[in-house]
């Protein structure tokens, strides 16, 4: 075999190294769904919407959790969601209440890459759905700045793509509302769990 040959190959193997390498930082991984393992809340009545108690229940210090989720169970109206009003009057037991913060995550990229910049907060989603019928829904999650937590499946957040852009962060919403389910999705407003 020639010297030329031997070079020739040793070029071509450092091309082919190059483009692999250029290419490997081009491929777009993205957000992980999960199966939401927690266990489910125990209404206290026939009303089973139960979303904001369990959006709350992820962003409470767990040595807590179960205390707090008693209070709000126990302010779960007769049927439909639990609004914020109630569930502050459940979270005031314990020294707490959803501060909101919506305005902080309206600037441009939207509230969907906003949210997504954060990795370590107490946030409470809320979203309005429309099934494939449009009939709307409210609709709450949490978001600890690594997860989005929800029902039947949480998302863990990439750190790169799910929150490089626009596109990657409404991806990750998507991935959870996903058209063949859910006609359309919005982000309304977004609380704070604060201190009193």
């Amino acid at each position: 075999m020639s010297l030329n040959c031997t070079k020739k190959r040793s070029r071509n193997r450092k091309r082919a190294h190059k483009k692999d390498a250029l290419s490997s930082r081009e491929v777009m991984g993205g957000s992980r769904k999960v199966l939401n393992k927690s266990p489910l809340l125990g209404p206290s009545g026939p009303n089973d919407r139960t979303c904001l108690p369990d959006a709350i229940g992820h962003v409470v210090p767990p040595e807590i959790r179960s205390a707090v989720l008693h209070s709000l169970l126990a302010k779960l109206p007769p049927q439909g969601d639990t609004s914020i009003f109630l569930a502050n009057d459940g979270l005031a037991q314990h020294g707490m209440f959803l501060k909101r913060v919506s305005g902080t995550y309206i600037a441009s990229g939207g509230p969907a890459y906003n949210l997504l910049q954060e990795h370590n907060c107490k946030l409470i989603i809320h979203i309005k759905l429309a099934d494939l019928k449009k009939r709307p829904m409210d609709h709450f999650v949490a978001w600890d700045g690594n997860m989005i937590y929800d029902r039947p499946h949480n998302v863990k957040v990439n750190n790169s793509t799910d929150r490089r852009n626009k596109a990657g962060s409404t991806a990750v919403f998507e991935s959870l509302y996903h058209k063949k389910f859910f006609s359309r999705w919005r982000i309304c407003n977004v609380y704070e769990l604060a201190s009193l």
